[in-house]
């Protein structure tokens, strides 16, 4: 018989021990060549397979629904000439939504998972593969590679994709939320909220405008203020070298502050007059409010007998970026905040609530006099209307609907209403309200102006909605056929509302409104602190 040549006895051993060590361990990597030349590349995790180009293999890592998994690729080249290679995936199951499949390389530079391997060098990708489907996904991950001949060439197959994007750093948002400082001492200050763009109408004739201002007592004082016509504010626009502030109203004195960024003017027909009118809005600014001395942090609040994690105080480092238009672009994201981690019983998992930093319009509750929430105008607007980016980040819940009887409650005697419907959207109840403030009483109508100023909530220049009902004794019905009795509270016209203190409003009034949602548990939180100046980023 004739003798093999040692090169091909050296590379069917190479073959031989690769294929025995995946029938003995379990491998996190996957492994093809797809090559134009008879390059051999090896890649292993933590296993080492020699494949040539006649040889089609791949890893199949399956991803479970809502979550995530991490691996490492390490790809090693026997050669002494330099190899082009790149990672590409293919997402296998048809019956699923591909584009809510996202591969990430885990890198602190700005490399992806392509490139060039030195000769005799090797190489190891780590990447994250996140599911947003309900449903578990199967995901093909393979390599194709080539020799360099000064061009990196790679032939890509349409059906298969390659990784774009790259992750420094990571971490669940909902760990780094329960490791974070339980309390914070702060002096009392302002915050800024920049780059908000939603049109303010400027309704009197004349308004105070300054370069400089002061906050005491909490309140701004603008200094050294003239009084204008608002024919002439459009001289008043901020640069890079000066701003001017308005307190808006025609009042030198105020709790929230704007500085004047973009002031547009707009001709309308006065309906009295009938002749053409002049309004002027402020459509770009910077809004600035006040906030008192004191603590602010997490606590842990047992409900339902599962414990929560909720922000309290008047200003905790709860801001996070949500409502992106361009993931790459953080300016055209909205500034959303944290009200804490609520348990999930059916999925054992903590979700994330978040509520909108702003409110976005003025709603009558209902029109039919009732306060249960599936009935409720807002309810129909954030269920059919209300649009957002970032759908997949969203978990669709069943709500529970609080009712009341009297602010002499004690916190823990706020009932649910039960309710079978589902939407990724809603407003808070009363209860978040309520445990926002850094106030530990348990009797609701204990919780004075000052103690509801001292919560991060109360951030708004309005009174804004929840979806706390108020309700009455409840009546008895009796079944005359059946002989049974059954207790029913008695819903009436009124919701609880909120501003600096808590309010008992008619379903028919018109009231600002802050959507909430809860962030699936897969969130990984990518950047930032939840500070004002540095907000959570998250994929």
């Amino acid at each position: 018989m004739e003798k093999l040549p040692t090169k091909q006895i050296y590379l069917l051993l190479i073959i031989i021990v690769g294929i025995i060590a995946l029938s003995v361990y379990s491998t996190y990597a996957i492994f093809t060549f797809e090559g134009e030349t008879s390059n051999i590349v090896s890649m292993y995790t933590p296993n080492s397979l020699t494949i040539s180009e006649d040889i089609y293999e791949y890893k199949q890592i399956t991803v479970g629904k809502n979550s995530y998994v991490t691996t490492d690729i390490d790809i090693y080249n026997a050669h002494e000439y330099e190899i082009c290679y790149r990672v590409w995936y293919q997402v296998v199951d048809d019956n699923i939504d591909s584009s809510l499949v996202k591969l990430y390389q885990i890198n602190s530079a700005n490399e992806l998972s392509s490139g060039v391997i030195a000769g005799v060098g090797s190489t190891r990708v780590s990447i994250i593969i996140t599911n947003d489907n309900d449903r578990d996904v199967k995901v093909n991950i393979g390599l194709s590679s080539t020799k360099n001949e000064g061009t990196c060439s790679l032939n890509i197959k349409d059906n298969l994709s390659i990784i774009t994007e790259t992750i420094s750093d990571y971490q669940e948002l909902t760990k780094a939320i329960m490791n974070s400082p339980t309390s914070k001492n702060h002096e009392a200050g302002y915050l800024r909220y920049q780059n908000i763009k939603t049109p303010i109408t400027l309704d009197s004739d004349k308004i105070y405008i300054s370069d400089n201002y002061t906050y005491q007592f909490e309140s701004f004082t603008l200094t050294n203020e003239q009084s204008i016509d608002l024919s002439e504010l459009e001289k008043y626009q901020s640069t890079e070298e000066k701003k001017y502030y308005t307190c808006l109203n025609n009042e030198k004195q105020c709790k929230f502050l704007y500085q004047i960024n973009t002031i547009t003017k707009e001709t309308i027909k006065d309906e009295i007059t009938n002749q053409d009118k002049d309004i002027y809005k402020l459509t770009n600014y910077d809004k600035l409010i006040g906030y008192l001395k004191g603590t602010s942090g997490i606590k842990k609040i047992t409900i339902d007998n599962q414990d929560n994690y909720l922000y309290y105080g008047d200003n905790p480092n709860n801001f996070i970026y949500y409502n992106c238009q361009n993931s790459q672009d953080l300016n055209t994201c909205e500034l959303w905040r944290i009200i804490g981690l609520t348990y999930d019983q059916k999925e054992n998992k903590y979700l994330t609530k978040i509520i909108k930093n702003d409110s976005i319009d003025s709603f009558t509750y209902s029109d039919n006099d009732s306060n249960l929430w599936n009935e409720s105008n807002i309810y129909k607007y954030l269920s059919d209307e209300y649009k957002v980016n970032n759908y997949e980040y969203l978990e669709e819940i069943t709500y529970k609907q609080t009712s009341l009887t009297d602010l002499s409650s004690n916190i823990d005697n706020i009932n649910y209403l039960e309710t079978s419907h589902k939407s990724k959207f809603h407003i808070i109840n009363l209860t978040d309200y309520l445990y926002s403030s850094s106030c530990s009483n348990q009797i609701i109508s204990t919780y004075d102006e000052n103690c509801l100023k001292n919560n991060w909530l109360n951030n708004n220049d309005g009174t804004y909605w929840t979806m706390t009902a108020k309700v009455v004794e409840s009546i008895t019905n009796t079944d005359n056929d059946n002989l049974e009795t059954t207790q029913e509270p008695v819903i009436n016209k009124q919701v609880y509302s909120v501003s600096d203190t808590i309010n008992l409003s008619n379903t028919k009034d018109s009231l600002l409104m802050r959507p909430v949602a809860y962030l699936k548990s897969r969130m990984l939180l990518v950047g930032g602190d939840g500070s004002l100046d540095n907000p959570y980023i998250i994929k």
